[in-house]
């Protein structure tokens, strides 16, 4: 059994577990609190900040401990550089077993209700949210988070280019049927702070709070920043880029990506999609603001960083082969296609020989639509059209397995 599975388990040569942490830490800024979603994502933090020393000033709080008292009570106290995080409510407030654990929705004709008068009603104990006998309620869908904008402005943590986006207001919808303490804590220390402390969340823990902050956090390298700033377009991610062309390109380490020596399984590769995945986001952002050449060192330093011989390209590359020919690398960018396409076509026919049309098919096609609209985007004729028969060949497929499935 050690003989078969050696290959496959295998950890020699393999740093990015320990690197994508670090780069995560070197994201935020001074001080911050940085908000993860669970293990996988945490450890590798502390692991930095407890045995290598990176970034002790910053607090890192996974959101499975956040539901419990004795976590929120942890991080009301200092640990290294890291001083306490400030909260309107007491460590009473939060104790297991409480009327706080779980605040279910509860509908009492409140459009909206303000962020720190909830808070205040919660301190005091207020009966009027007491409707269960356990429980607190949230009686409202809306939570509404004033912003002194003056201060915001007086503190710099706006990046420049994003005056005009600061709102007077903040409004939290909630996703669920309630808040989880995870929920109330976070958006306390939010308000009780008063963006005197940088606060960044990840992907995953963006996803796993009980509200919608979405509209309101901008990229910085690898993490998001919440700033009292809103996103008017939810397809387009806020970027800043400044902040992150320094961290994505001087600060990150890509150690061993392009050892070939090293073996990656799907959930490692995974760290490294997400890394392209904010790089495509940095060069989008440097496009917009018309940063031609920023964009072209950032999409061939991506390339470079994180090479197809020991990670195959994936969908986020198939999209900077758009960007590749936008900024002069032609050679480049036909490399890629030559590369993906061929490679694509296969799996998307053995997958529908197969019938398989899970998301791995579903990303191959993607990939070859989107290689052919690029290609002929930019008069790649040639190319394009064996992009455009591969298609082909695989829809030729498609129509025989739907025809045989008809019959029966």
């Amino acid at each position: 059994m050690l003989a078969q599975n050696w290959d496959d388990h295998n950890r020699n040569h393999r740093y990015f577990s320990v690197d994508s942490a670090y780069n995560y830490l070197q994201s935020c800024a001074p001080n911050a609190v940085l908000y993860t979603g669970g293990d996988n994502d945490t450890f590798p933090l502390w692991y930095n900040q407890e045995v290598e020393g990176v970034r002790t000033d910053m607090r890192v709080i996974v959101l499975s401990y956040y539901n419990t008292d004795w976590y929120v009570g942890q991080s009301m106290r200092q640990t290294y550089e890291s001083q306490p995080l400030p909260y309107t409510l007491t460590l009473d407030n939060y104790r297991q077993g409480g009327p706080n654990d779980y605040l279910p929705y509860q509908d009492l004709g409140i459009k909206e209700m303000d962020l720190h008068q909830f808070l205040d009603l919660l301190k005091k104990d207020y009966k009027g949210l007491r409707l269960y006998p356990s429980a607190n309620v949230v009686p409202t869908k809306e939570i509404v988070l004033k912003v002194d904008v003056d201060h915001v402005r007086s503190l710099g943590i706006v990046p420049e280019g994003f005056d005009s986006l600061i709102v007077p207001e903040m409004r939290f919808k909630l996703k669920g049927g309630g808040l989880e303490k995870k929920d109330l804590a976070m958006l306390d220390f939010l308000a009780t702070s008063n963006w005197e402390r940088p606060i960044y969340v990840n992907m995953t823990s963006l996803d796993q709070f009980n509200v919608d902050l979405s509209r309101y956090v901008i990229q910085e390298g690898n993490a998001y920043r919440i700033l009292p700033i809103f996103n008017p377009n939810p397809r387009i991610e806020l970027v800043n880029t400044e902040a992150s062309m320094e961290n994505m390109l001087k600060k990150f380490r890509y150690r061993g990506l392009d050892d070939t020596r090293a073996y990656y399984n799907q959930d490692y590769r995974n760290f490294v999609l997400n890394h392209r995945s904010s790089f495509a986001s940095l060069i989008d952002g440097l496009l917009l603001e018309g940063k031609t050449e920023q964009a072209r060192e950032a999409v061939m330093f991506c390339f470079e960083k994180m090479p197809d011989k020991t990670i195959q390209y994936d969908h986020v590359n198939a999209r900077l082969v758009d960007v590749l020919f936008e900024v002069g690398e032609k050679e480049k960018a036909l490399e890629v296609v030559n590369l993906m396409w061929p490679r694509a076509e296969a799996m998307t026919m053995h997958l529908a020989a197969e019938q398989d049309f899970s998301r791995e098919f579903q990303i191959s096609y993607a990939v070859l639509n989107e290689l052919q609209r690029v290609l002929y985007k930019y008069n790649e004729a040639e190319l394009g059209k064996k992009v455009e028969e591969s298609l082909e060949r695989l829809n030729t497929v498609l129509n025989i397995r739907d025809n045989n499935r008809s019959n029966f």
